[in-house]
């Protein structure tokens, strides 16, 4: 049924779709992605192939989701991202190491990179750095700290390592975001 050679490799790379019978309920995004790509391709509908192909595209893409949802459980990855930044928050004024993550854990530190990388996408300090910049950005949007107070309380090491991964994270400085989006106090 499906002869686009491109969506077939995409969906054979998934060994959670690969000869296998899916069992859905009738509201899953899977099922309503199939049920408009069906409706969509019938010949009598005057659709252009630009509008076929979205459907066939979103019905593979919820495929994927639900193929990616069966590898890694939702709740897994929220349960450990949810450790990290309790941790990280926990300590938040401090560089905390992924020896220290993966101890409190209770596995080594290469398997606790490895299963977070595998799980998240990303570097366990990828993430700690985000949740560090998150923080110190709902810091500079109130009143009160100077940024230099800001970068010592979130884990930085000094203005101009906090300077430079905000501006990569943020594309301007902390001090231009502060002017931006601090929220004044009179107007409260």
């Amino acid at each position: 049924m499906l002869n686009e050679a491109y969506l077939i490799k995409r969906l054979s790379a998934h060994p959670n779709l690969n000869l296998s019978i899916l069992t859905l309920p009738s509201d899953s995004p899977v099922i309503q992605a199939a049920l408009n790509l069906l409706l969509h391709m019938d010949p009598d509908l005057v659709l252009d192939i630009y509008q076929q192909e979205e459907y066939l595209f979103r019905w593979v893409l919820e495929l994927e989701r639900h193929a990616e949802g069966l590898r890694h459980p939702y709740h897994d990855k929220q349960r450990l991202l949810h450790y990290v930044r309790k941790q990280t928050l926990s300590v938040l004024d401090r560089n905390l190491s992924i020896s220290e993550l993966a101890q409190n854990y209770g596995v080594s530190r290469s398997n606790f990179s490895h299963q977070f990388r595998q799980i998240t996408g990303k570097s366990p300090a990828a993430y700690i750095r985000e949740i560090r910049l998150e923080e110190a950005a709902r810091l500079l949007r109130g009143p009160g700290k100077s940024i230099k107070e800001i970068a010592a309380c979130t884990g930085f090491q000094g203005s101009t390592p906090f300077g430079k991964a905000f501006r990569r994270a943020y594309a301007m400085s902390p001090g231009s975001y502060r002017a931006i989006h601090c929220v004044d106090e009179v107007n409260s």
